[in-house]
């Protein structure tokens, strides 16, 4: 079964507090309750639009990267992308834009504990 109780959640926990995201057991529960209706209703068209602007950034990241011949963290751009995908979806902020301070606190907290 799937579990929010795992090393990452407990890391994002204190960063963006008890919401859907981090919630366990009961609380969780409640919490999806109240966002069902929303998330089903829009969610695939919410999510394909959020990927289609995070794909944005990623391909030309990756034609830099190919331009330069330089080398790239494949696994970093991938967790921008979804970071930002998914951040756009559920909350119109885009925490993987370049300048966006919630989105570096996350990206360097998790960096510290991988």
């Amino acid at each position: 079964s799937y579990s929010h109780d795992t090393w990452d959640y407990r890391l994002l926990r204190p960063l963006i507090g008890q919401g859907l995201l981090t919630a366990t057991g009961a609380a969780w529960q409640l919490r999806r309750k109240l966002v069902a209706p929303f998330v089903m209703s829009h969610a695939p068209r919410l999510l394909v639009a959020s990927c289609q602007r995070a794909a944005g950034r990623l391909q030309s990241c990756l034609q830099a990267a190919q331009e330069r011949g330089a080398p790239f963290d494949l696994h970093q751009l991938l967790l921008e992308f979804t970071l930002s995908a998914v951040s756009d979806m559920l909350l119109s902020r885009d925490f993987a834009e370049p300048h966006d301070e919630i989105g570096l606190a996350l990206l360097q907290a998790r960096a510290q504990v991988a």
